[in-house]
């Protein structure tokens, strides 16, 4: 069920690219690591996010399989994050352990999601600078409120392929990045995965001290869940997890007008970080 955190997969039709146009200026480097990752919720329909499908979708949409988008904080339209529609349901049940697992991963380093801000002149507003999504490596240490201290270096995974889009715009200490990609390795009650997340959109804010929040979203390919969940008998919700995927996928629909996909938003808190350089 951890994989209904991470596996934010969207299919060729998804959000483009942004296009690559490399920044070269010899400026600051900024890299911040994940300190918590949560499911990102919604409130009245209002939800943090993107419009992944590039489409305003309600409940007689045959586009968006009939479930209605969400409204970004900002007023935004078109927000994709069906799963946060039946996310009660799932904390209420068995479900209830999955951010304390994801926690969990966080702090013994198994999962250290990265991002790095390359060619940085100004960490408020810089008209041209590179990010690189990656998985990292090691072991961190902790502060005494539990969470990963800041400063800490860490090597990059070289079993996971990193992330990155070029010539992107800092405004107001936030980038936007469409186009994401990253493998996260999980594990899922006894089964080691590889999870993978392509043409994801990623959202980062730096803070003057060095923290930084965000927000990744992307569409779960369902049948890979299914397929993990189905027949598992010892995992008390895993027929109410399957209903639920099928019923709230809501991403771009097949030819049979079935949805493949569920879309869902990650919410983090990160702190700086460095890198191992070669």
């Amino acid at each position: 069920m951890i994989a209904l955190l991470l596996a934010c997969v969207a299919p060729d039709e998804g959000p483009a690219a942004t296009p690559d146009v490399a920044c070269d200026d010899v400026a600051d480097t900024e890299v911040v690591v994940a300190q918590t990752i949560t499911f990102g919720r919604q409130e009245g329909g209002v939800s943090r996010g993107f419009d992944l499908d590039n489409h305003v979708s309600d409940s007689n949409d045959e586009e968006g399989c009939y479930q209605p988008d969400l409204v970004s904080p900002d007023g935004v339209e078109g927000i994709d994050n069906a799963f946060s529609t039946f996310l009660p349901v799932i904390l209420a049940t068995e479900g209830a352990a999955l951010e304390g697992l994801l926690q969990e991963a966080i702090d013994s380093g198994d999962v250290l999601f990265m991002v790095q801000l390359e060619d940085v002149d100004d960490p408020v507003n810089d008209t041209c600078i590179n990010v690189s999504v990656f998985q990292g490596s090691g072991t961190p240490r902790l502060g005494t409120d539990g969470v990963l201290l800041s400063g800490q270096t860490f090597d990059v995974d070289p079993s996971v392929t990193p992330s990155r889009v070029e010539g992107l715009a800092l405004v107001d200490g936030t980038v936007e990045a469409r186009g994401v990609a990253m493998t996260i390795p999980m594990q899922i009650f006894d089964v080691s995965l590889l999870l993978e997340l392509h043409d994801a959109a990623l959202s980062l804010t730096l803070r003057p001290d060095g923290t930084a929040s965000g927000y990744i979203g992307g569409g779960i390919e369902i049948q890979y869940l299914i397929d993990i969940l189905e027949g598992r008998g010892d995992i008390a919700i895993a027929d109410l997890a399957i209903d639920l995927l099928r019923t709230y996928a809501d991403l771009y629909p097949d030819d049979t007008g079935t949805c493949p996909q569920l879309s869902t938003v990650l919410e983090f808190e990160a702190t700086s970080a460095f890198v191992f350089e070669d």
